[in-house]
């Protein structure tokens, strides 16, 4: 409605310029699922990331124990 409205008023050619960059119209805004969608992918992949840092620790961990020992005169 606020597009075809918008159709019929008057320009206001002293504000507007081609070369300032217009704002998105409502219309062309992601969707809120997709927003959400974003958020969901972000956090799974925050999750993802700890669960390999804490995996590449307790790899090295192990690494360390191992290490010991095979060599526990040192």
């Amino acid at each position: 409605m606020e597009r075809l409205i918008s159709l019929f008023r008057e320009a206001d050619y002293e504000q507007w310029s081609p070369s300032h960059a217009q704002p998105p119209p409502a219309e062309q805004q992601e969707p809120l699922y997709f927003q959400q969608l974003l958020e969901y992918l972000r956090q799974e992949r925050s999750k993802r990331k700890r669960l390999q840092d804490e995996e590449v620790r307790y790899d090295l961990i192990e690494l360390a124990v191992s290490a010991a020992a095979v060599a526990p005169g040192r």
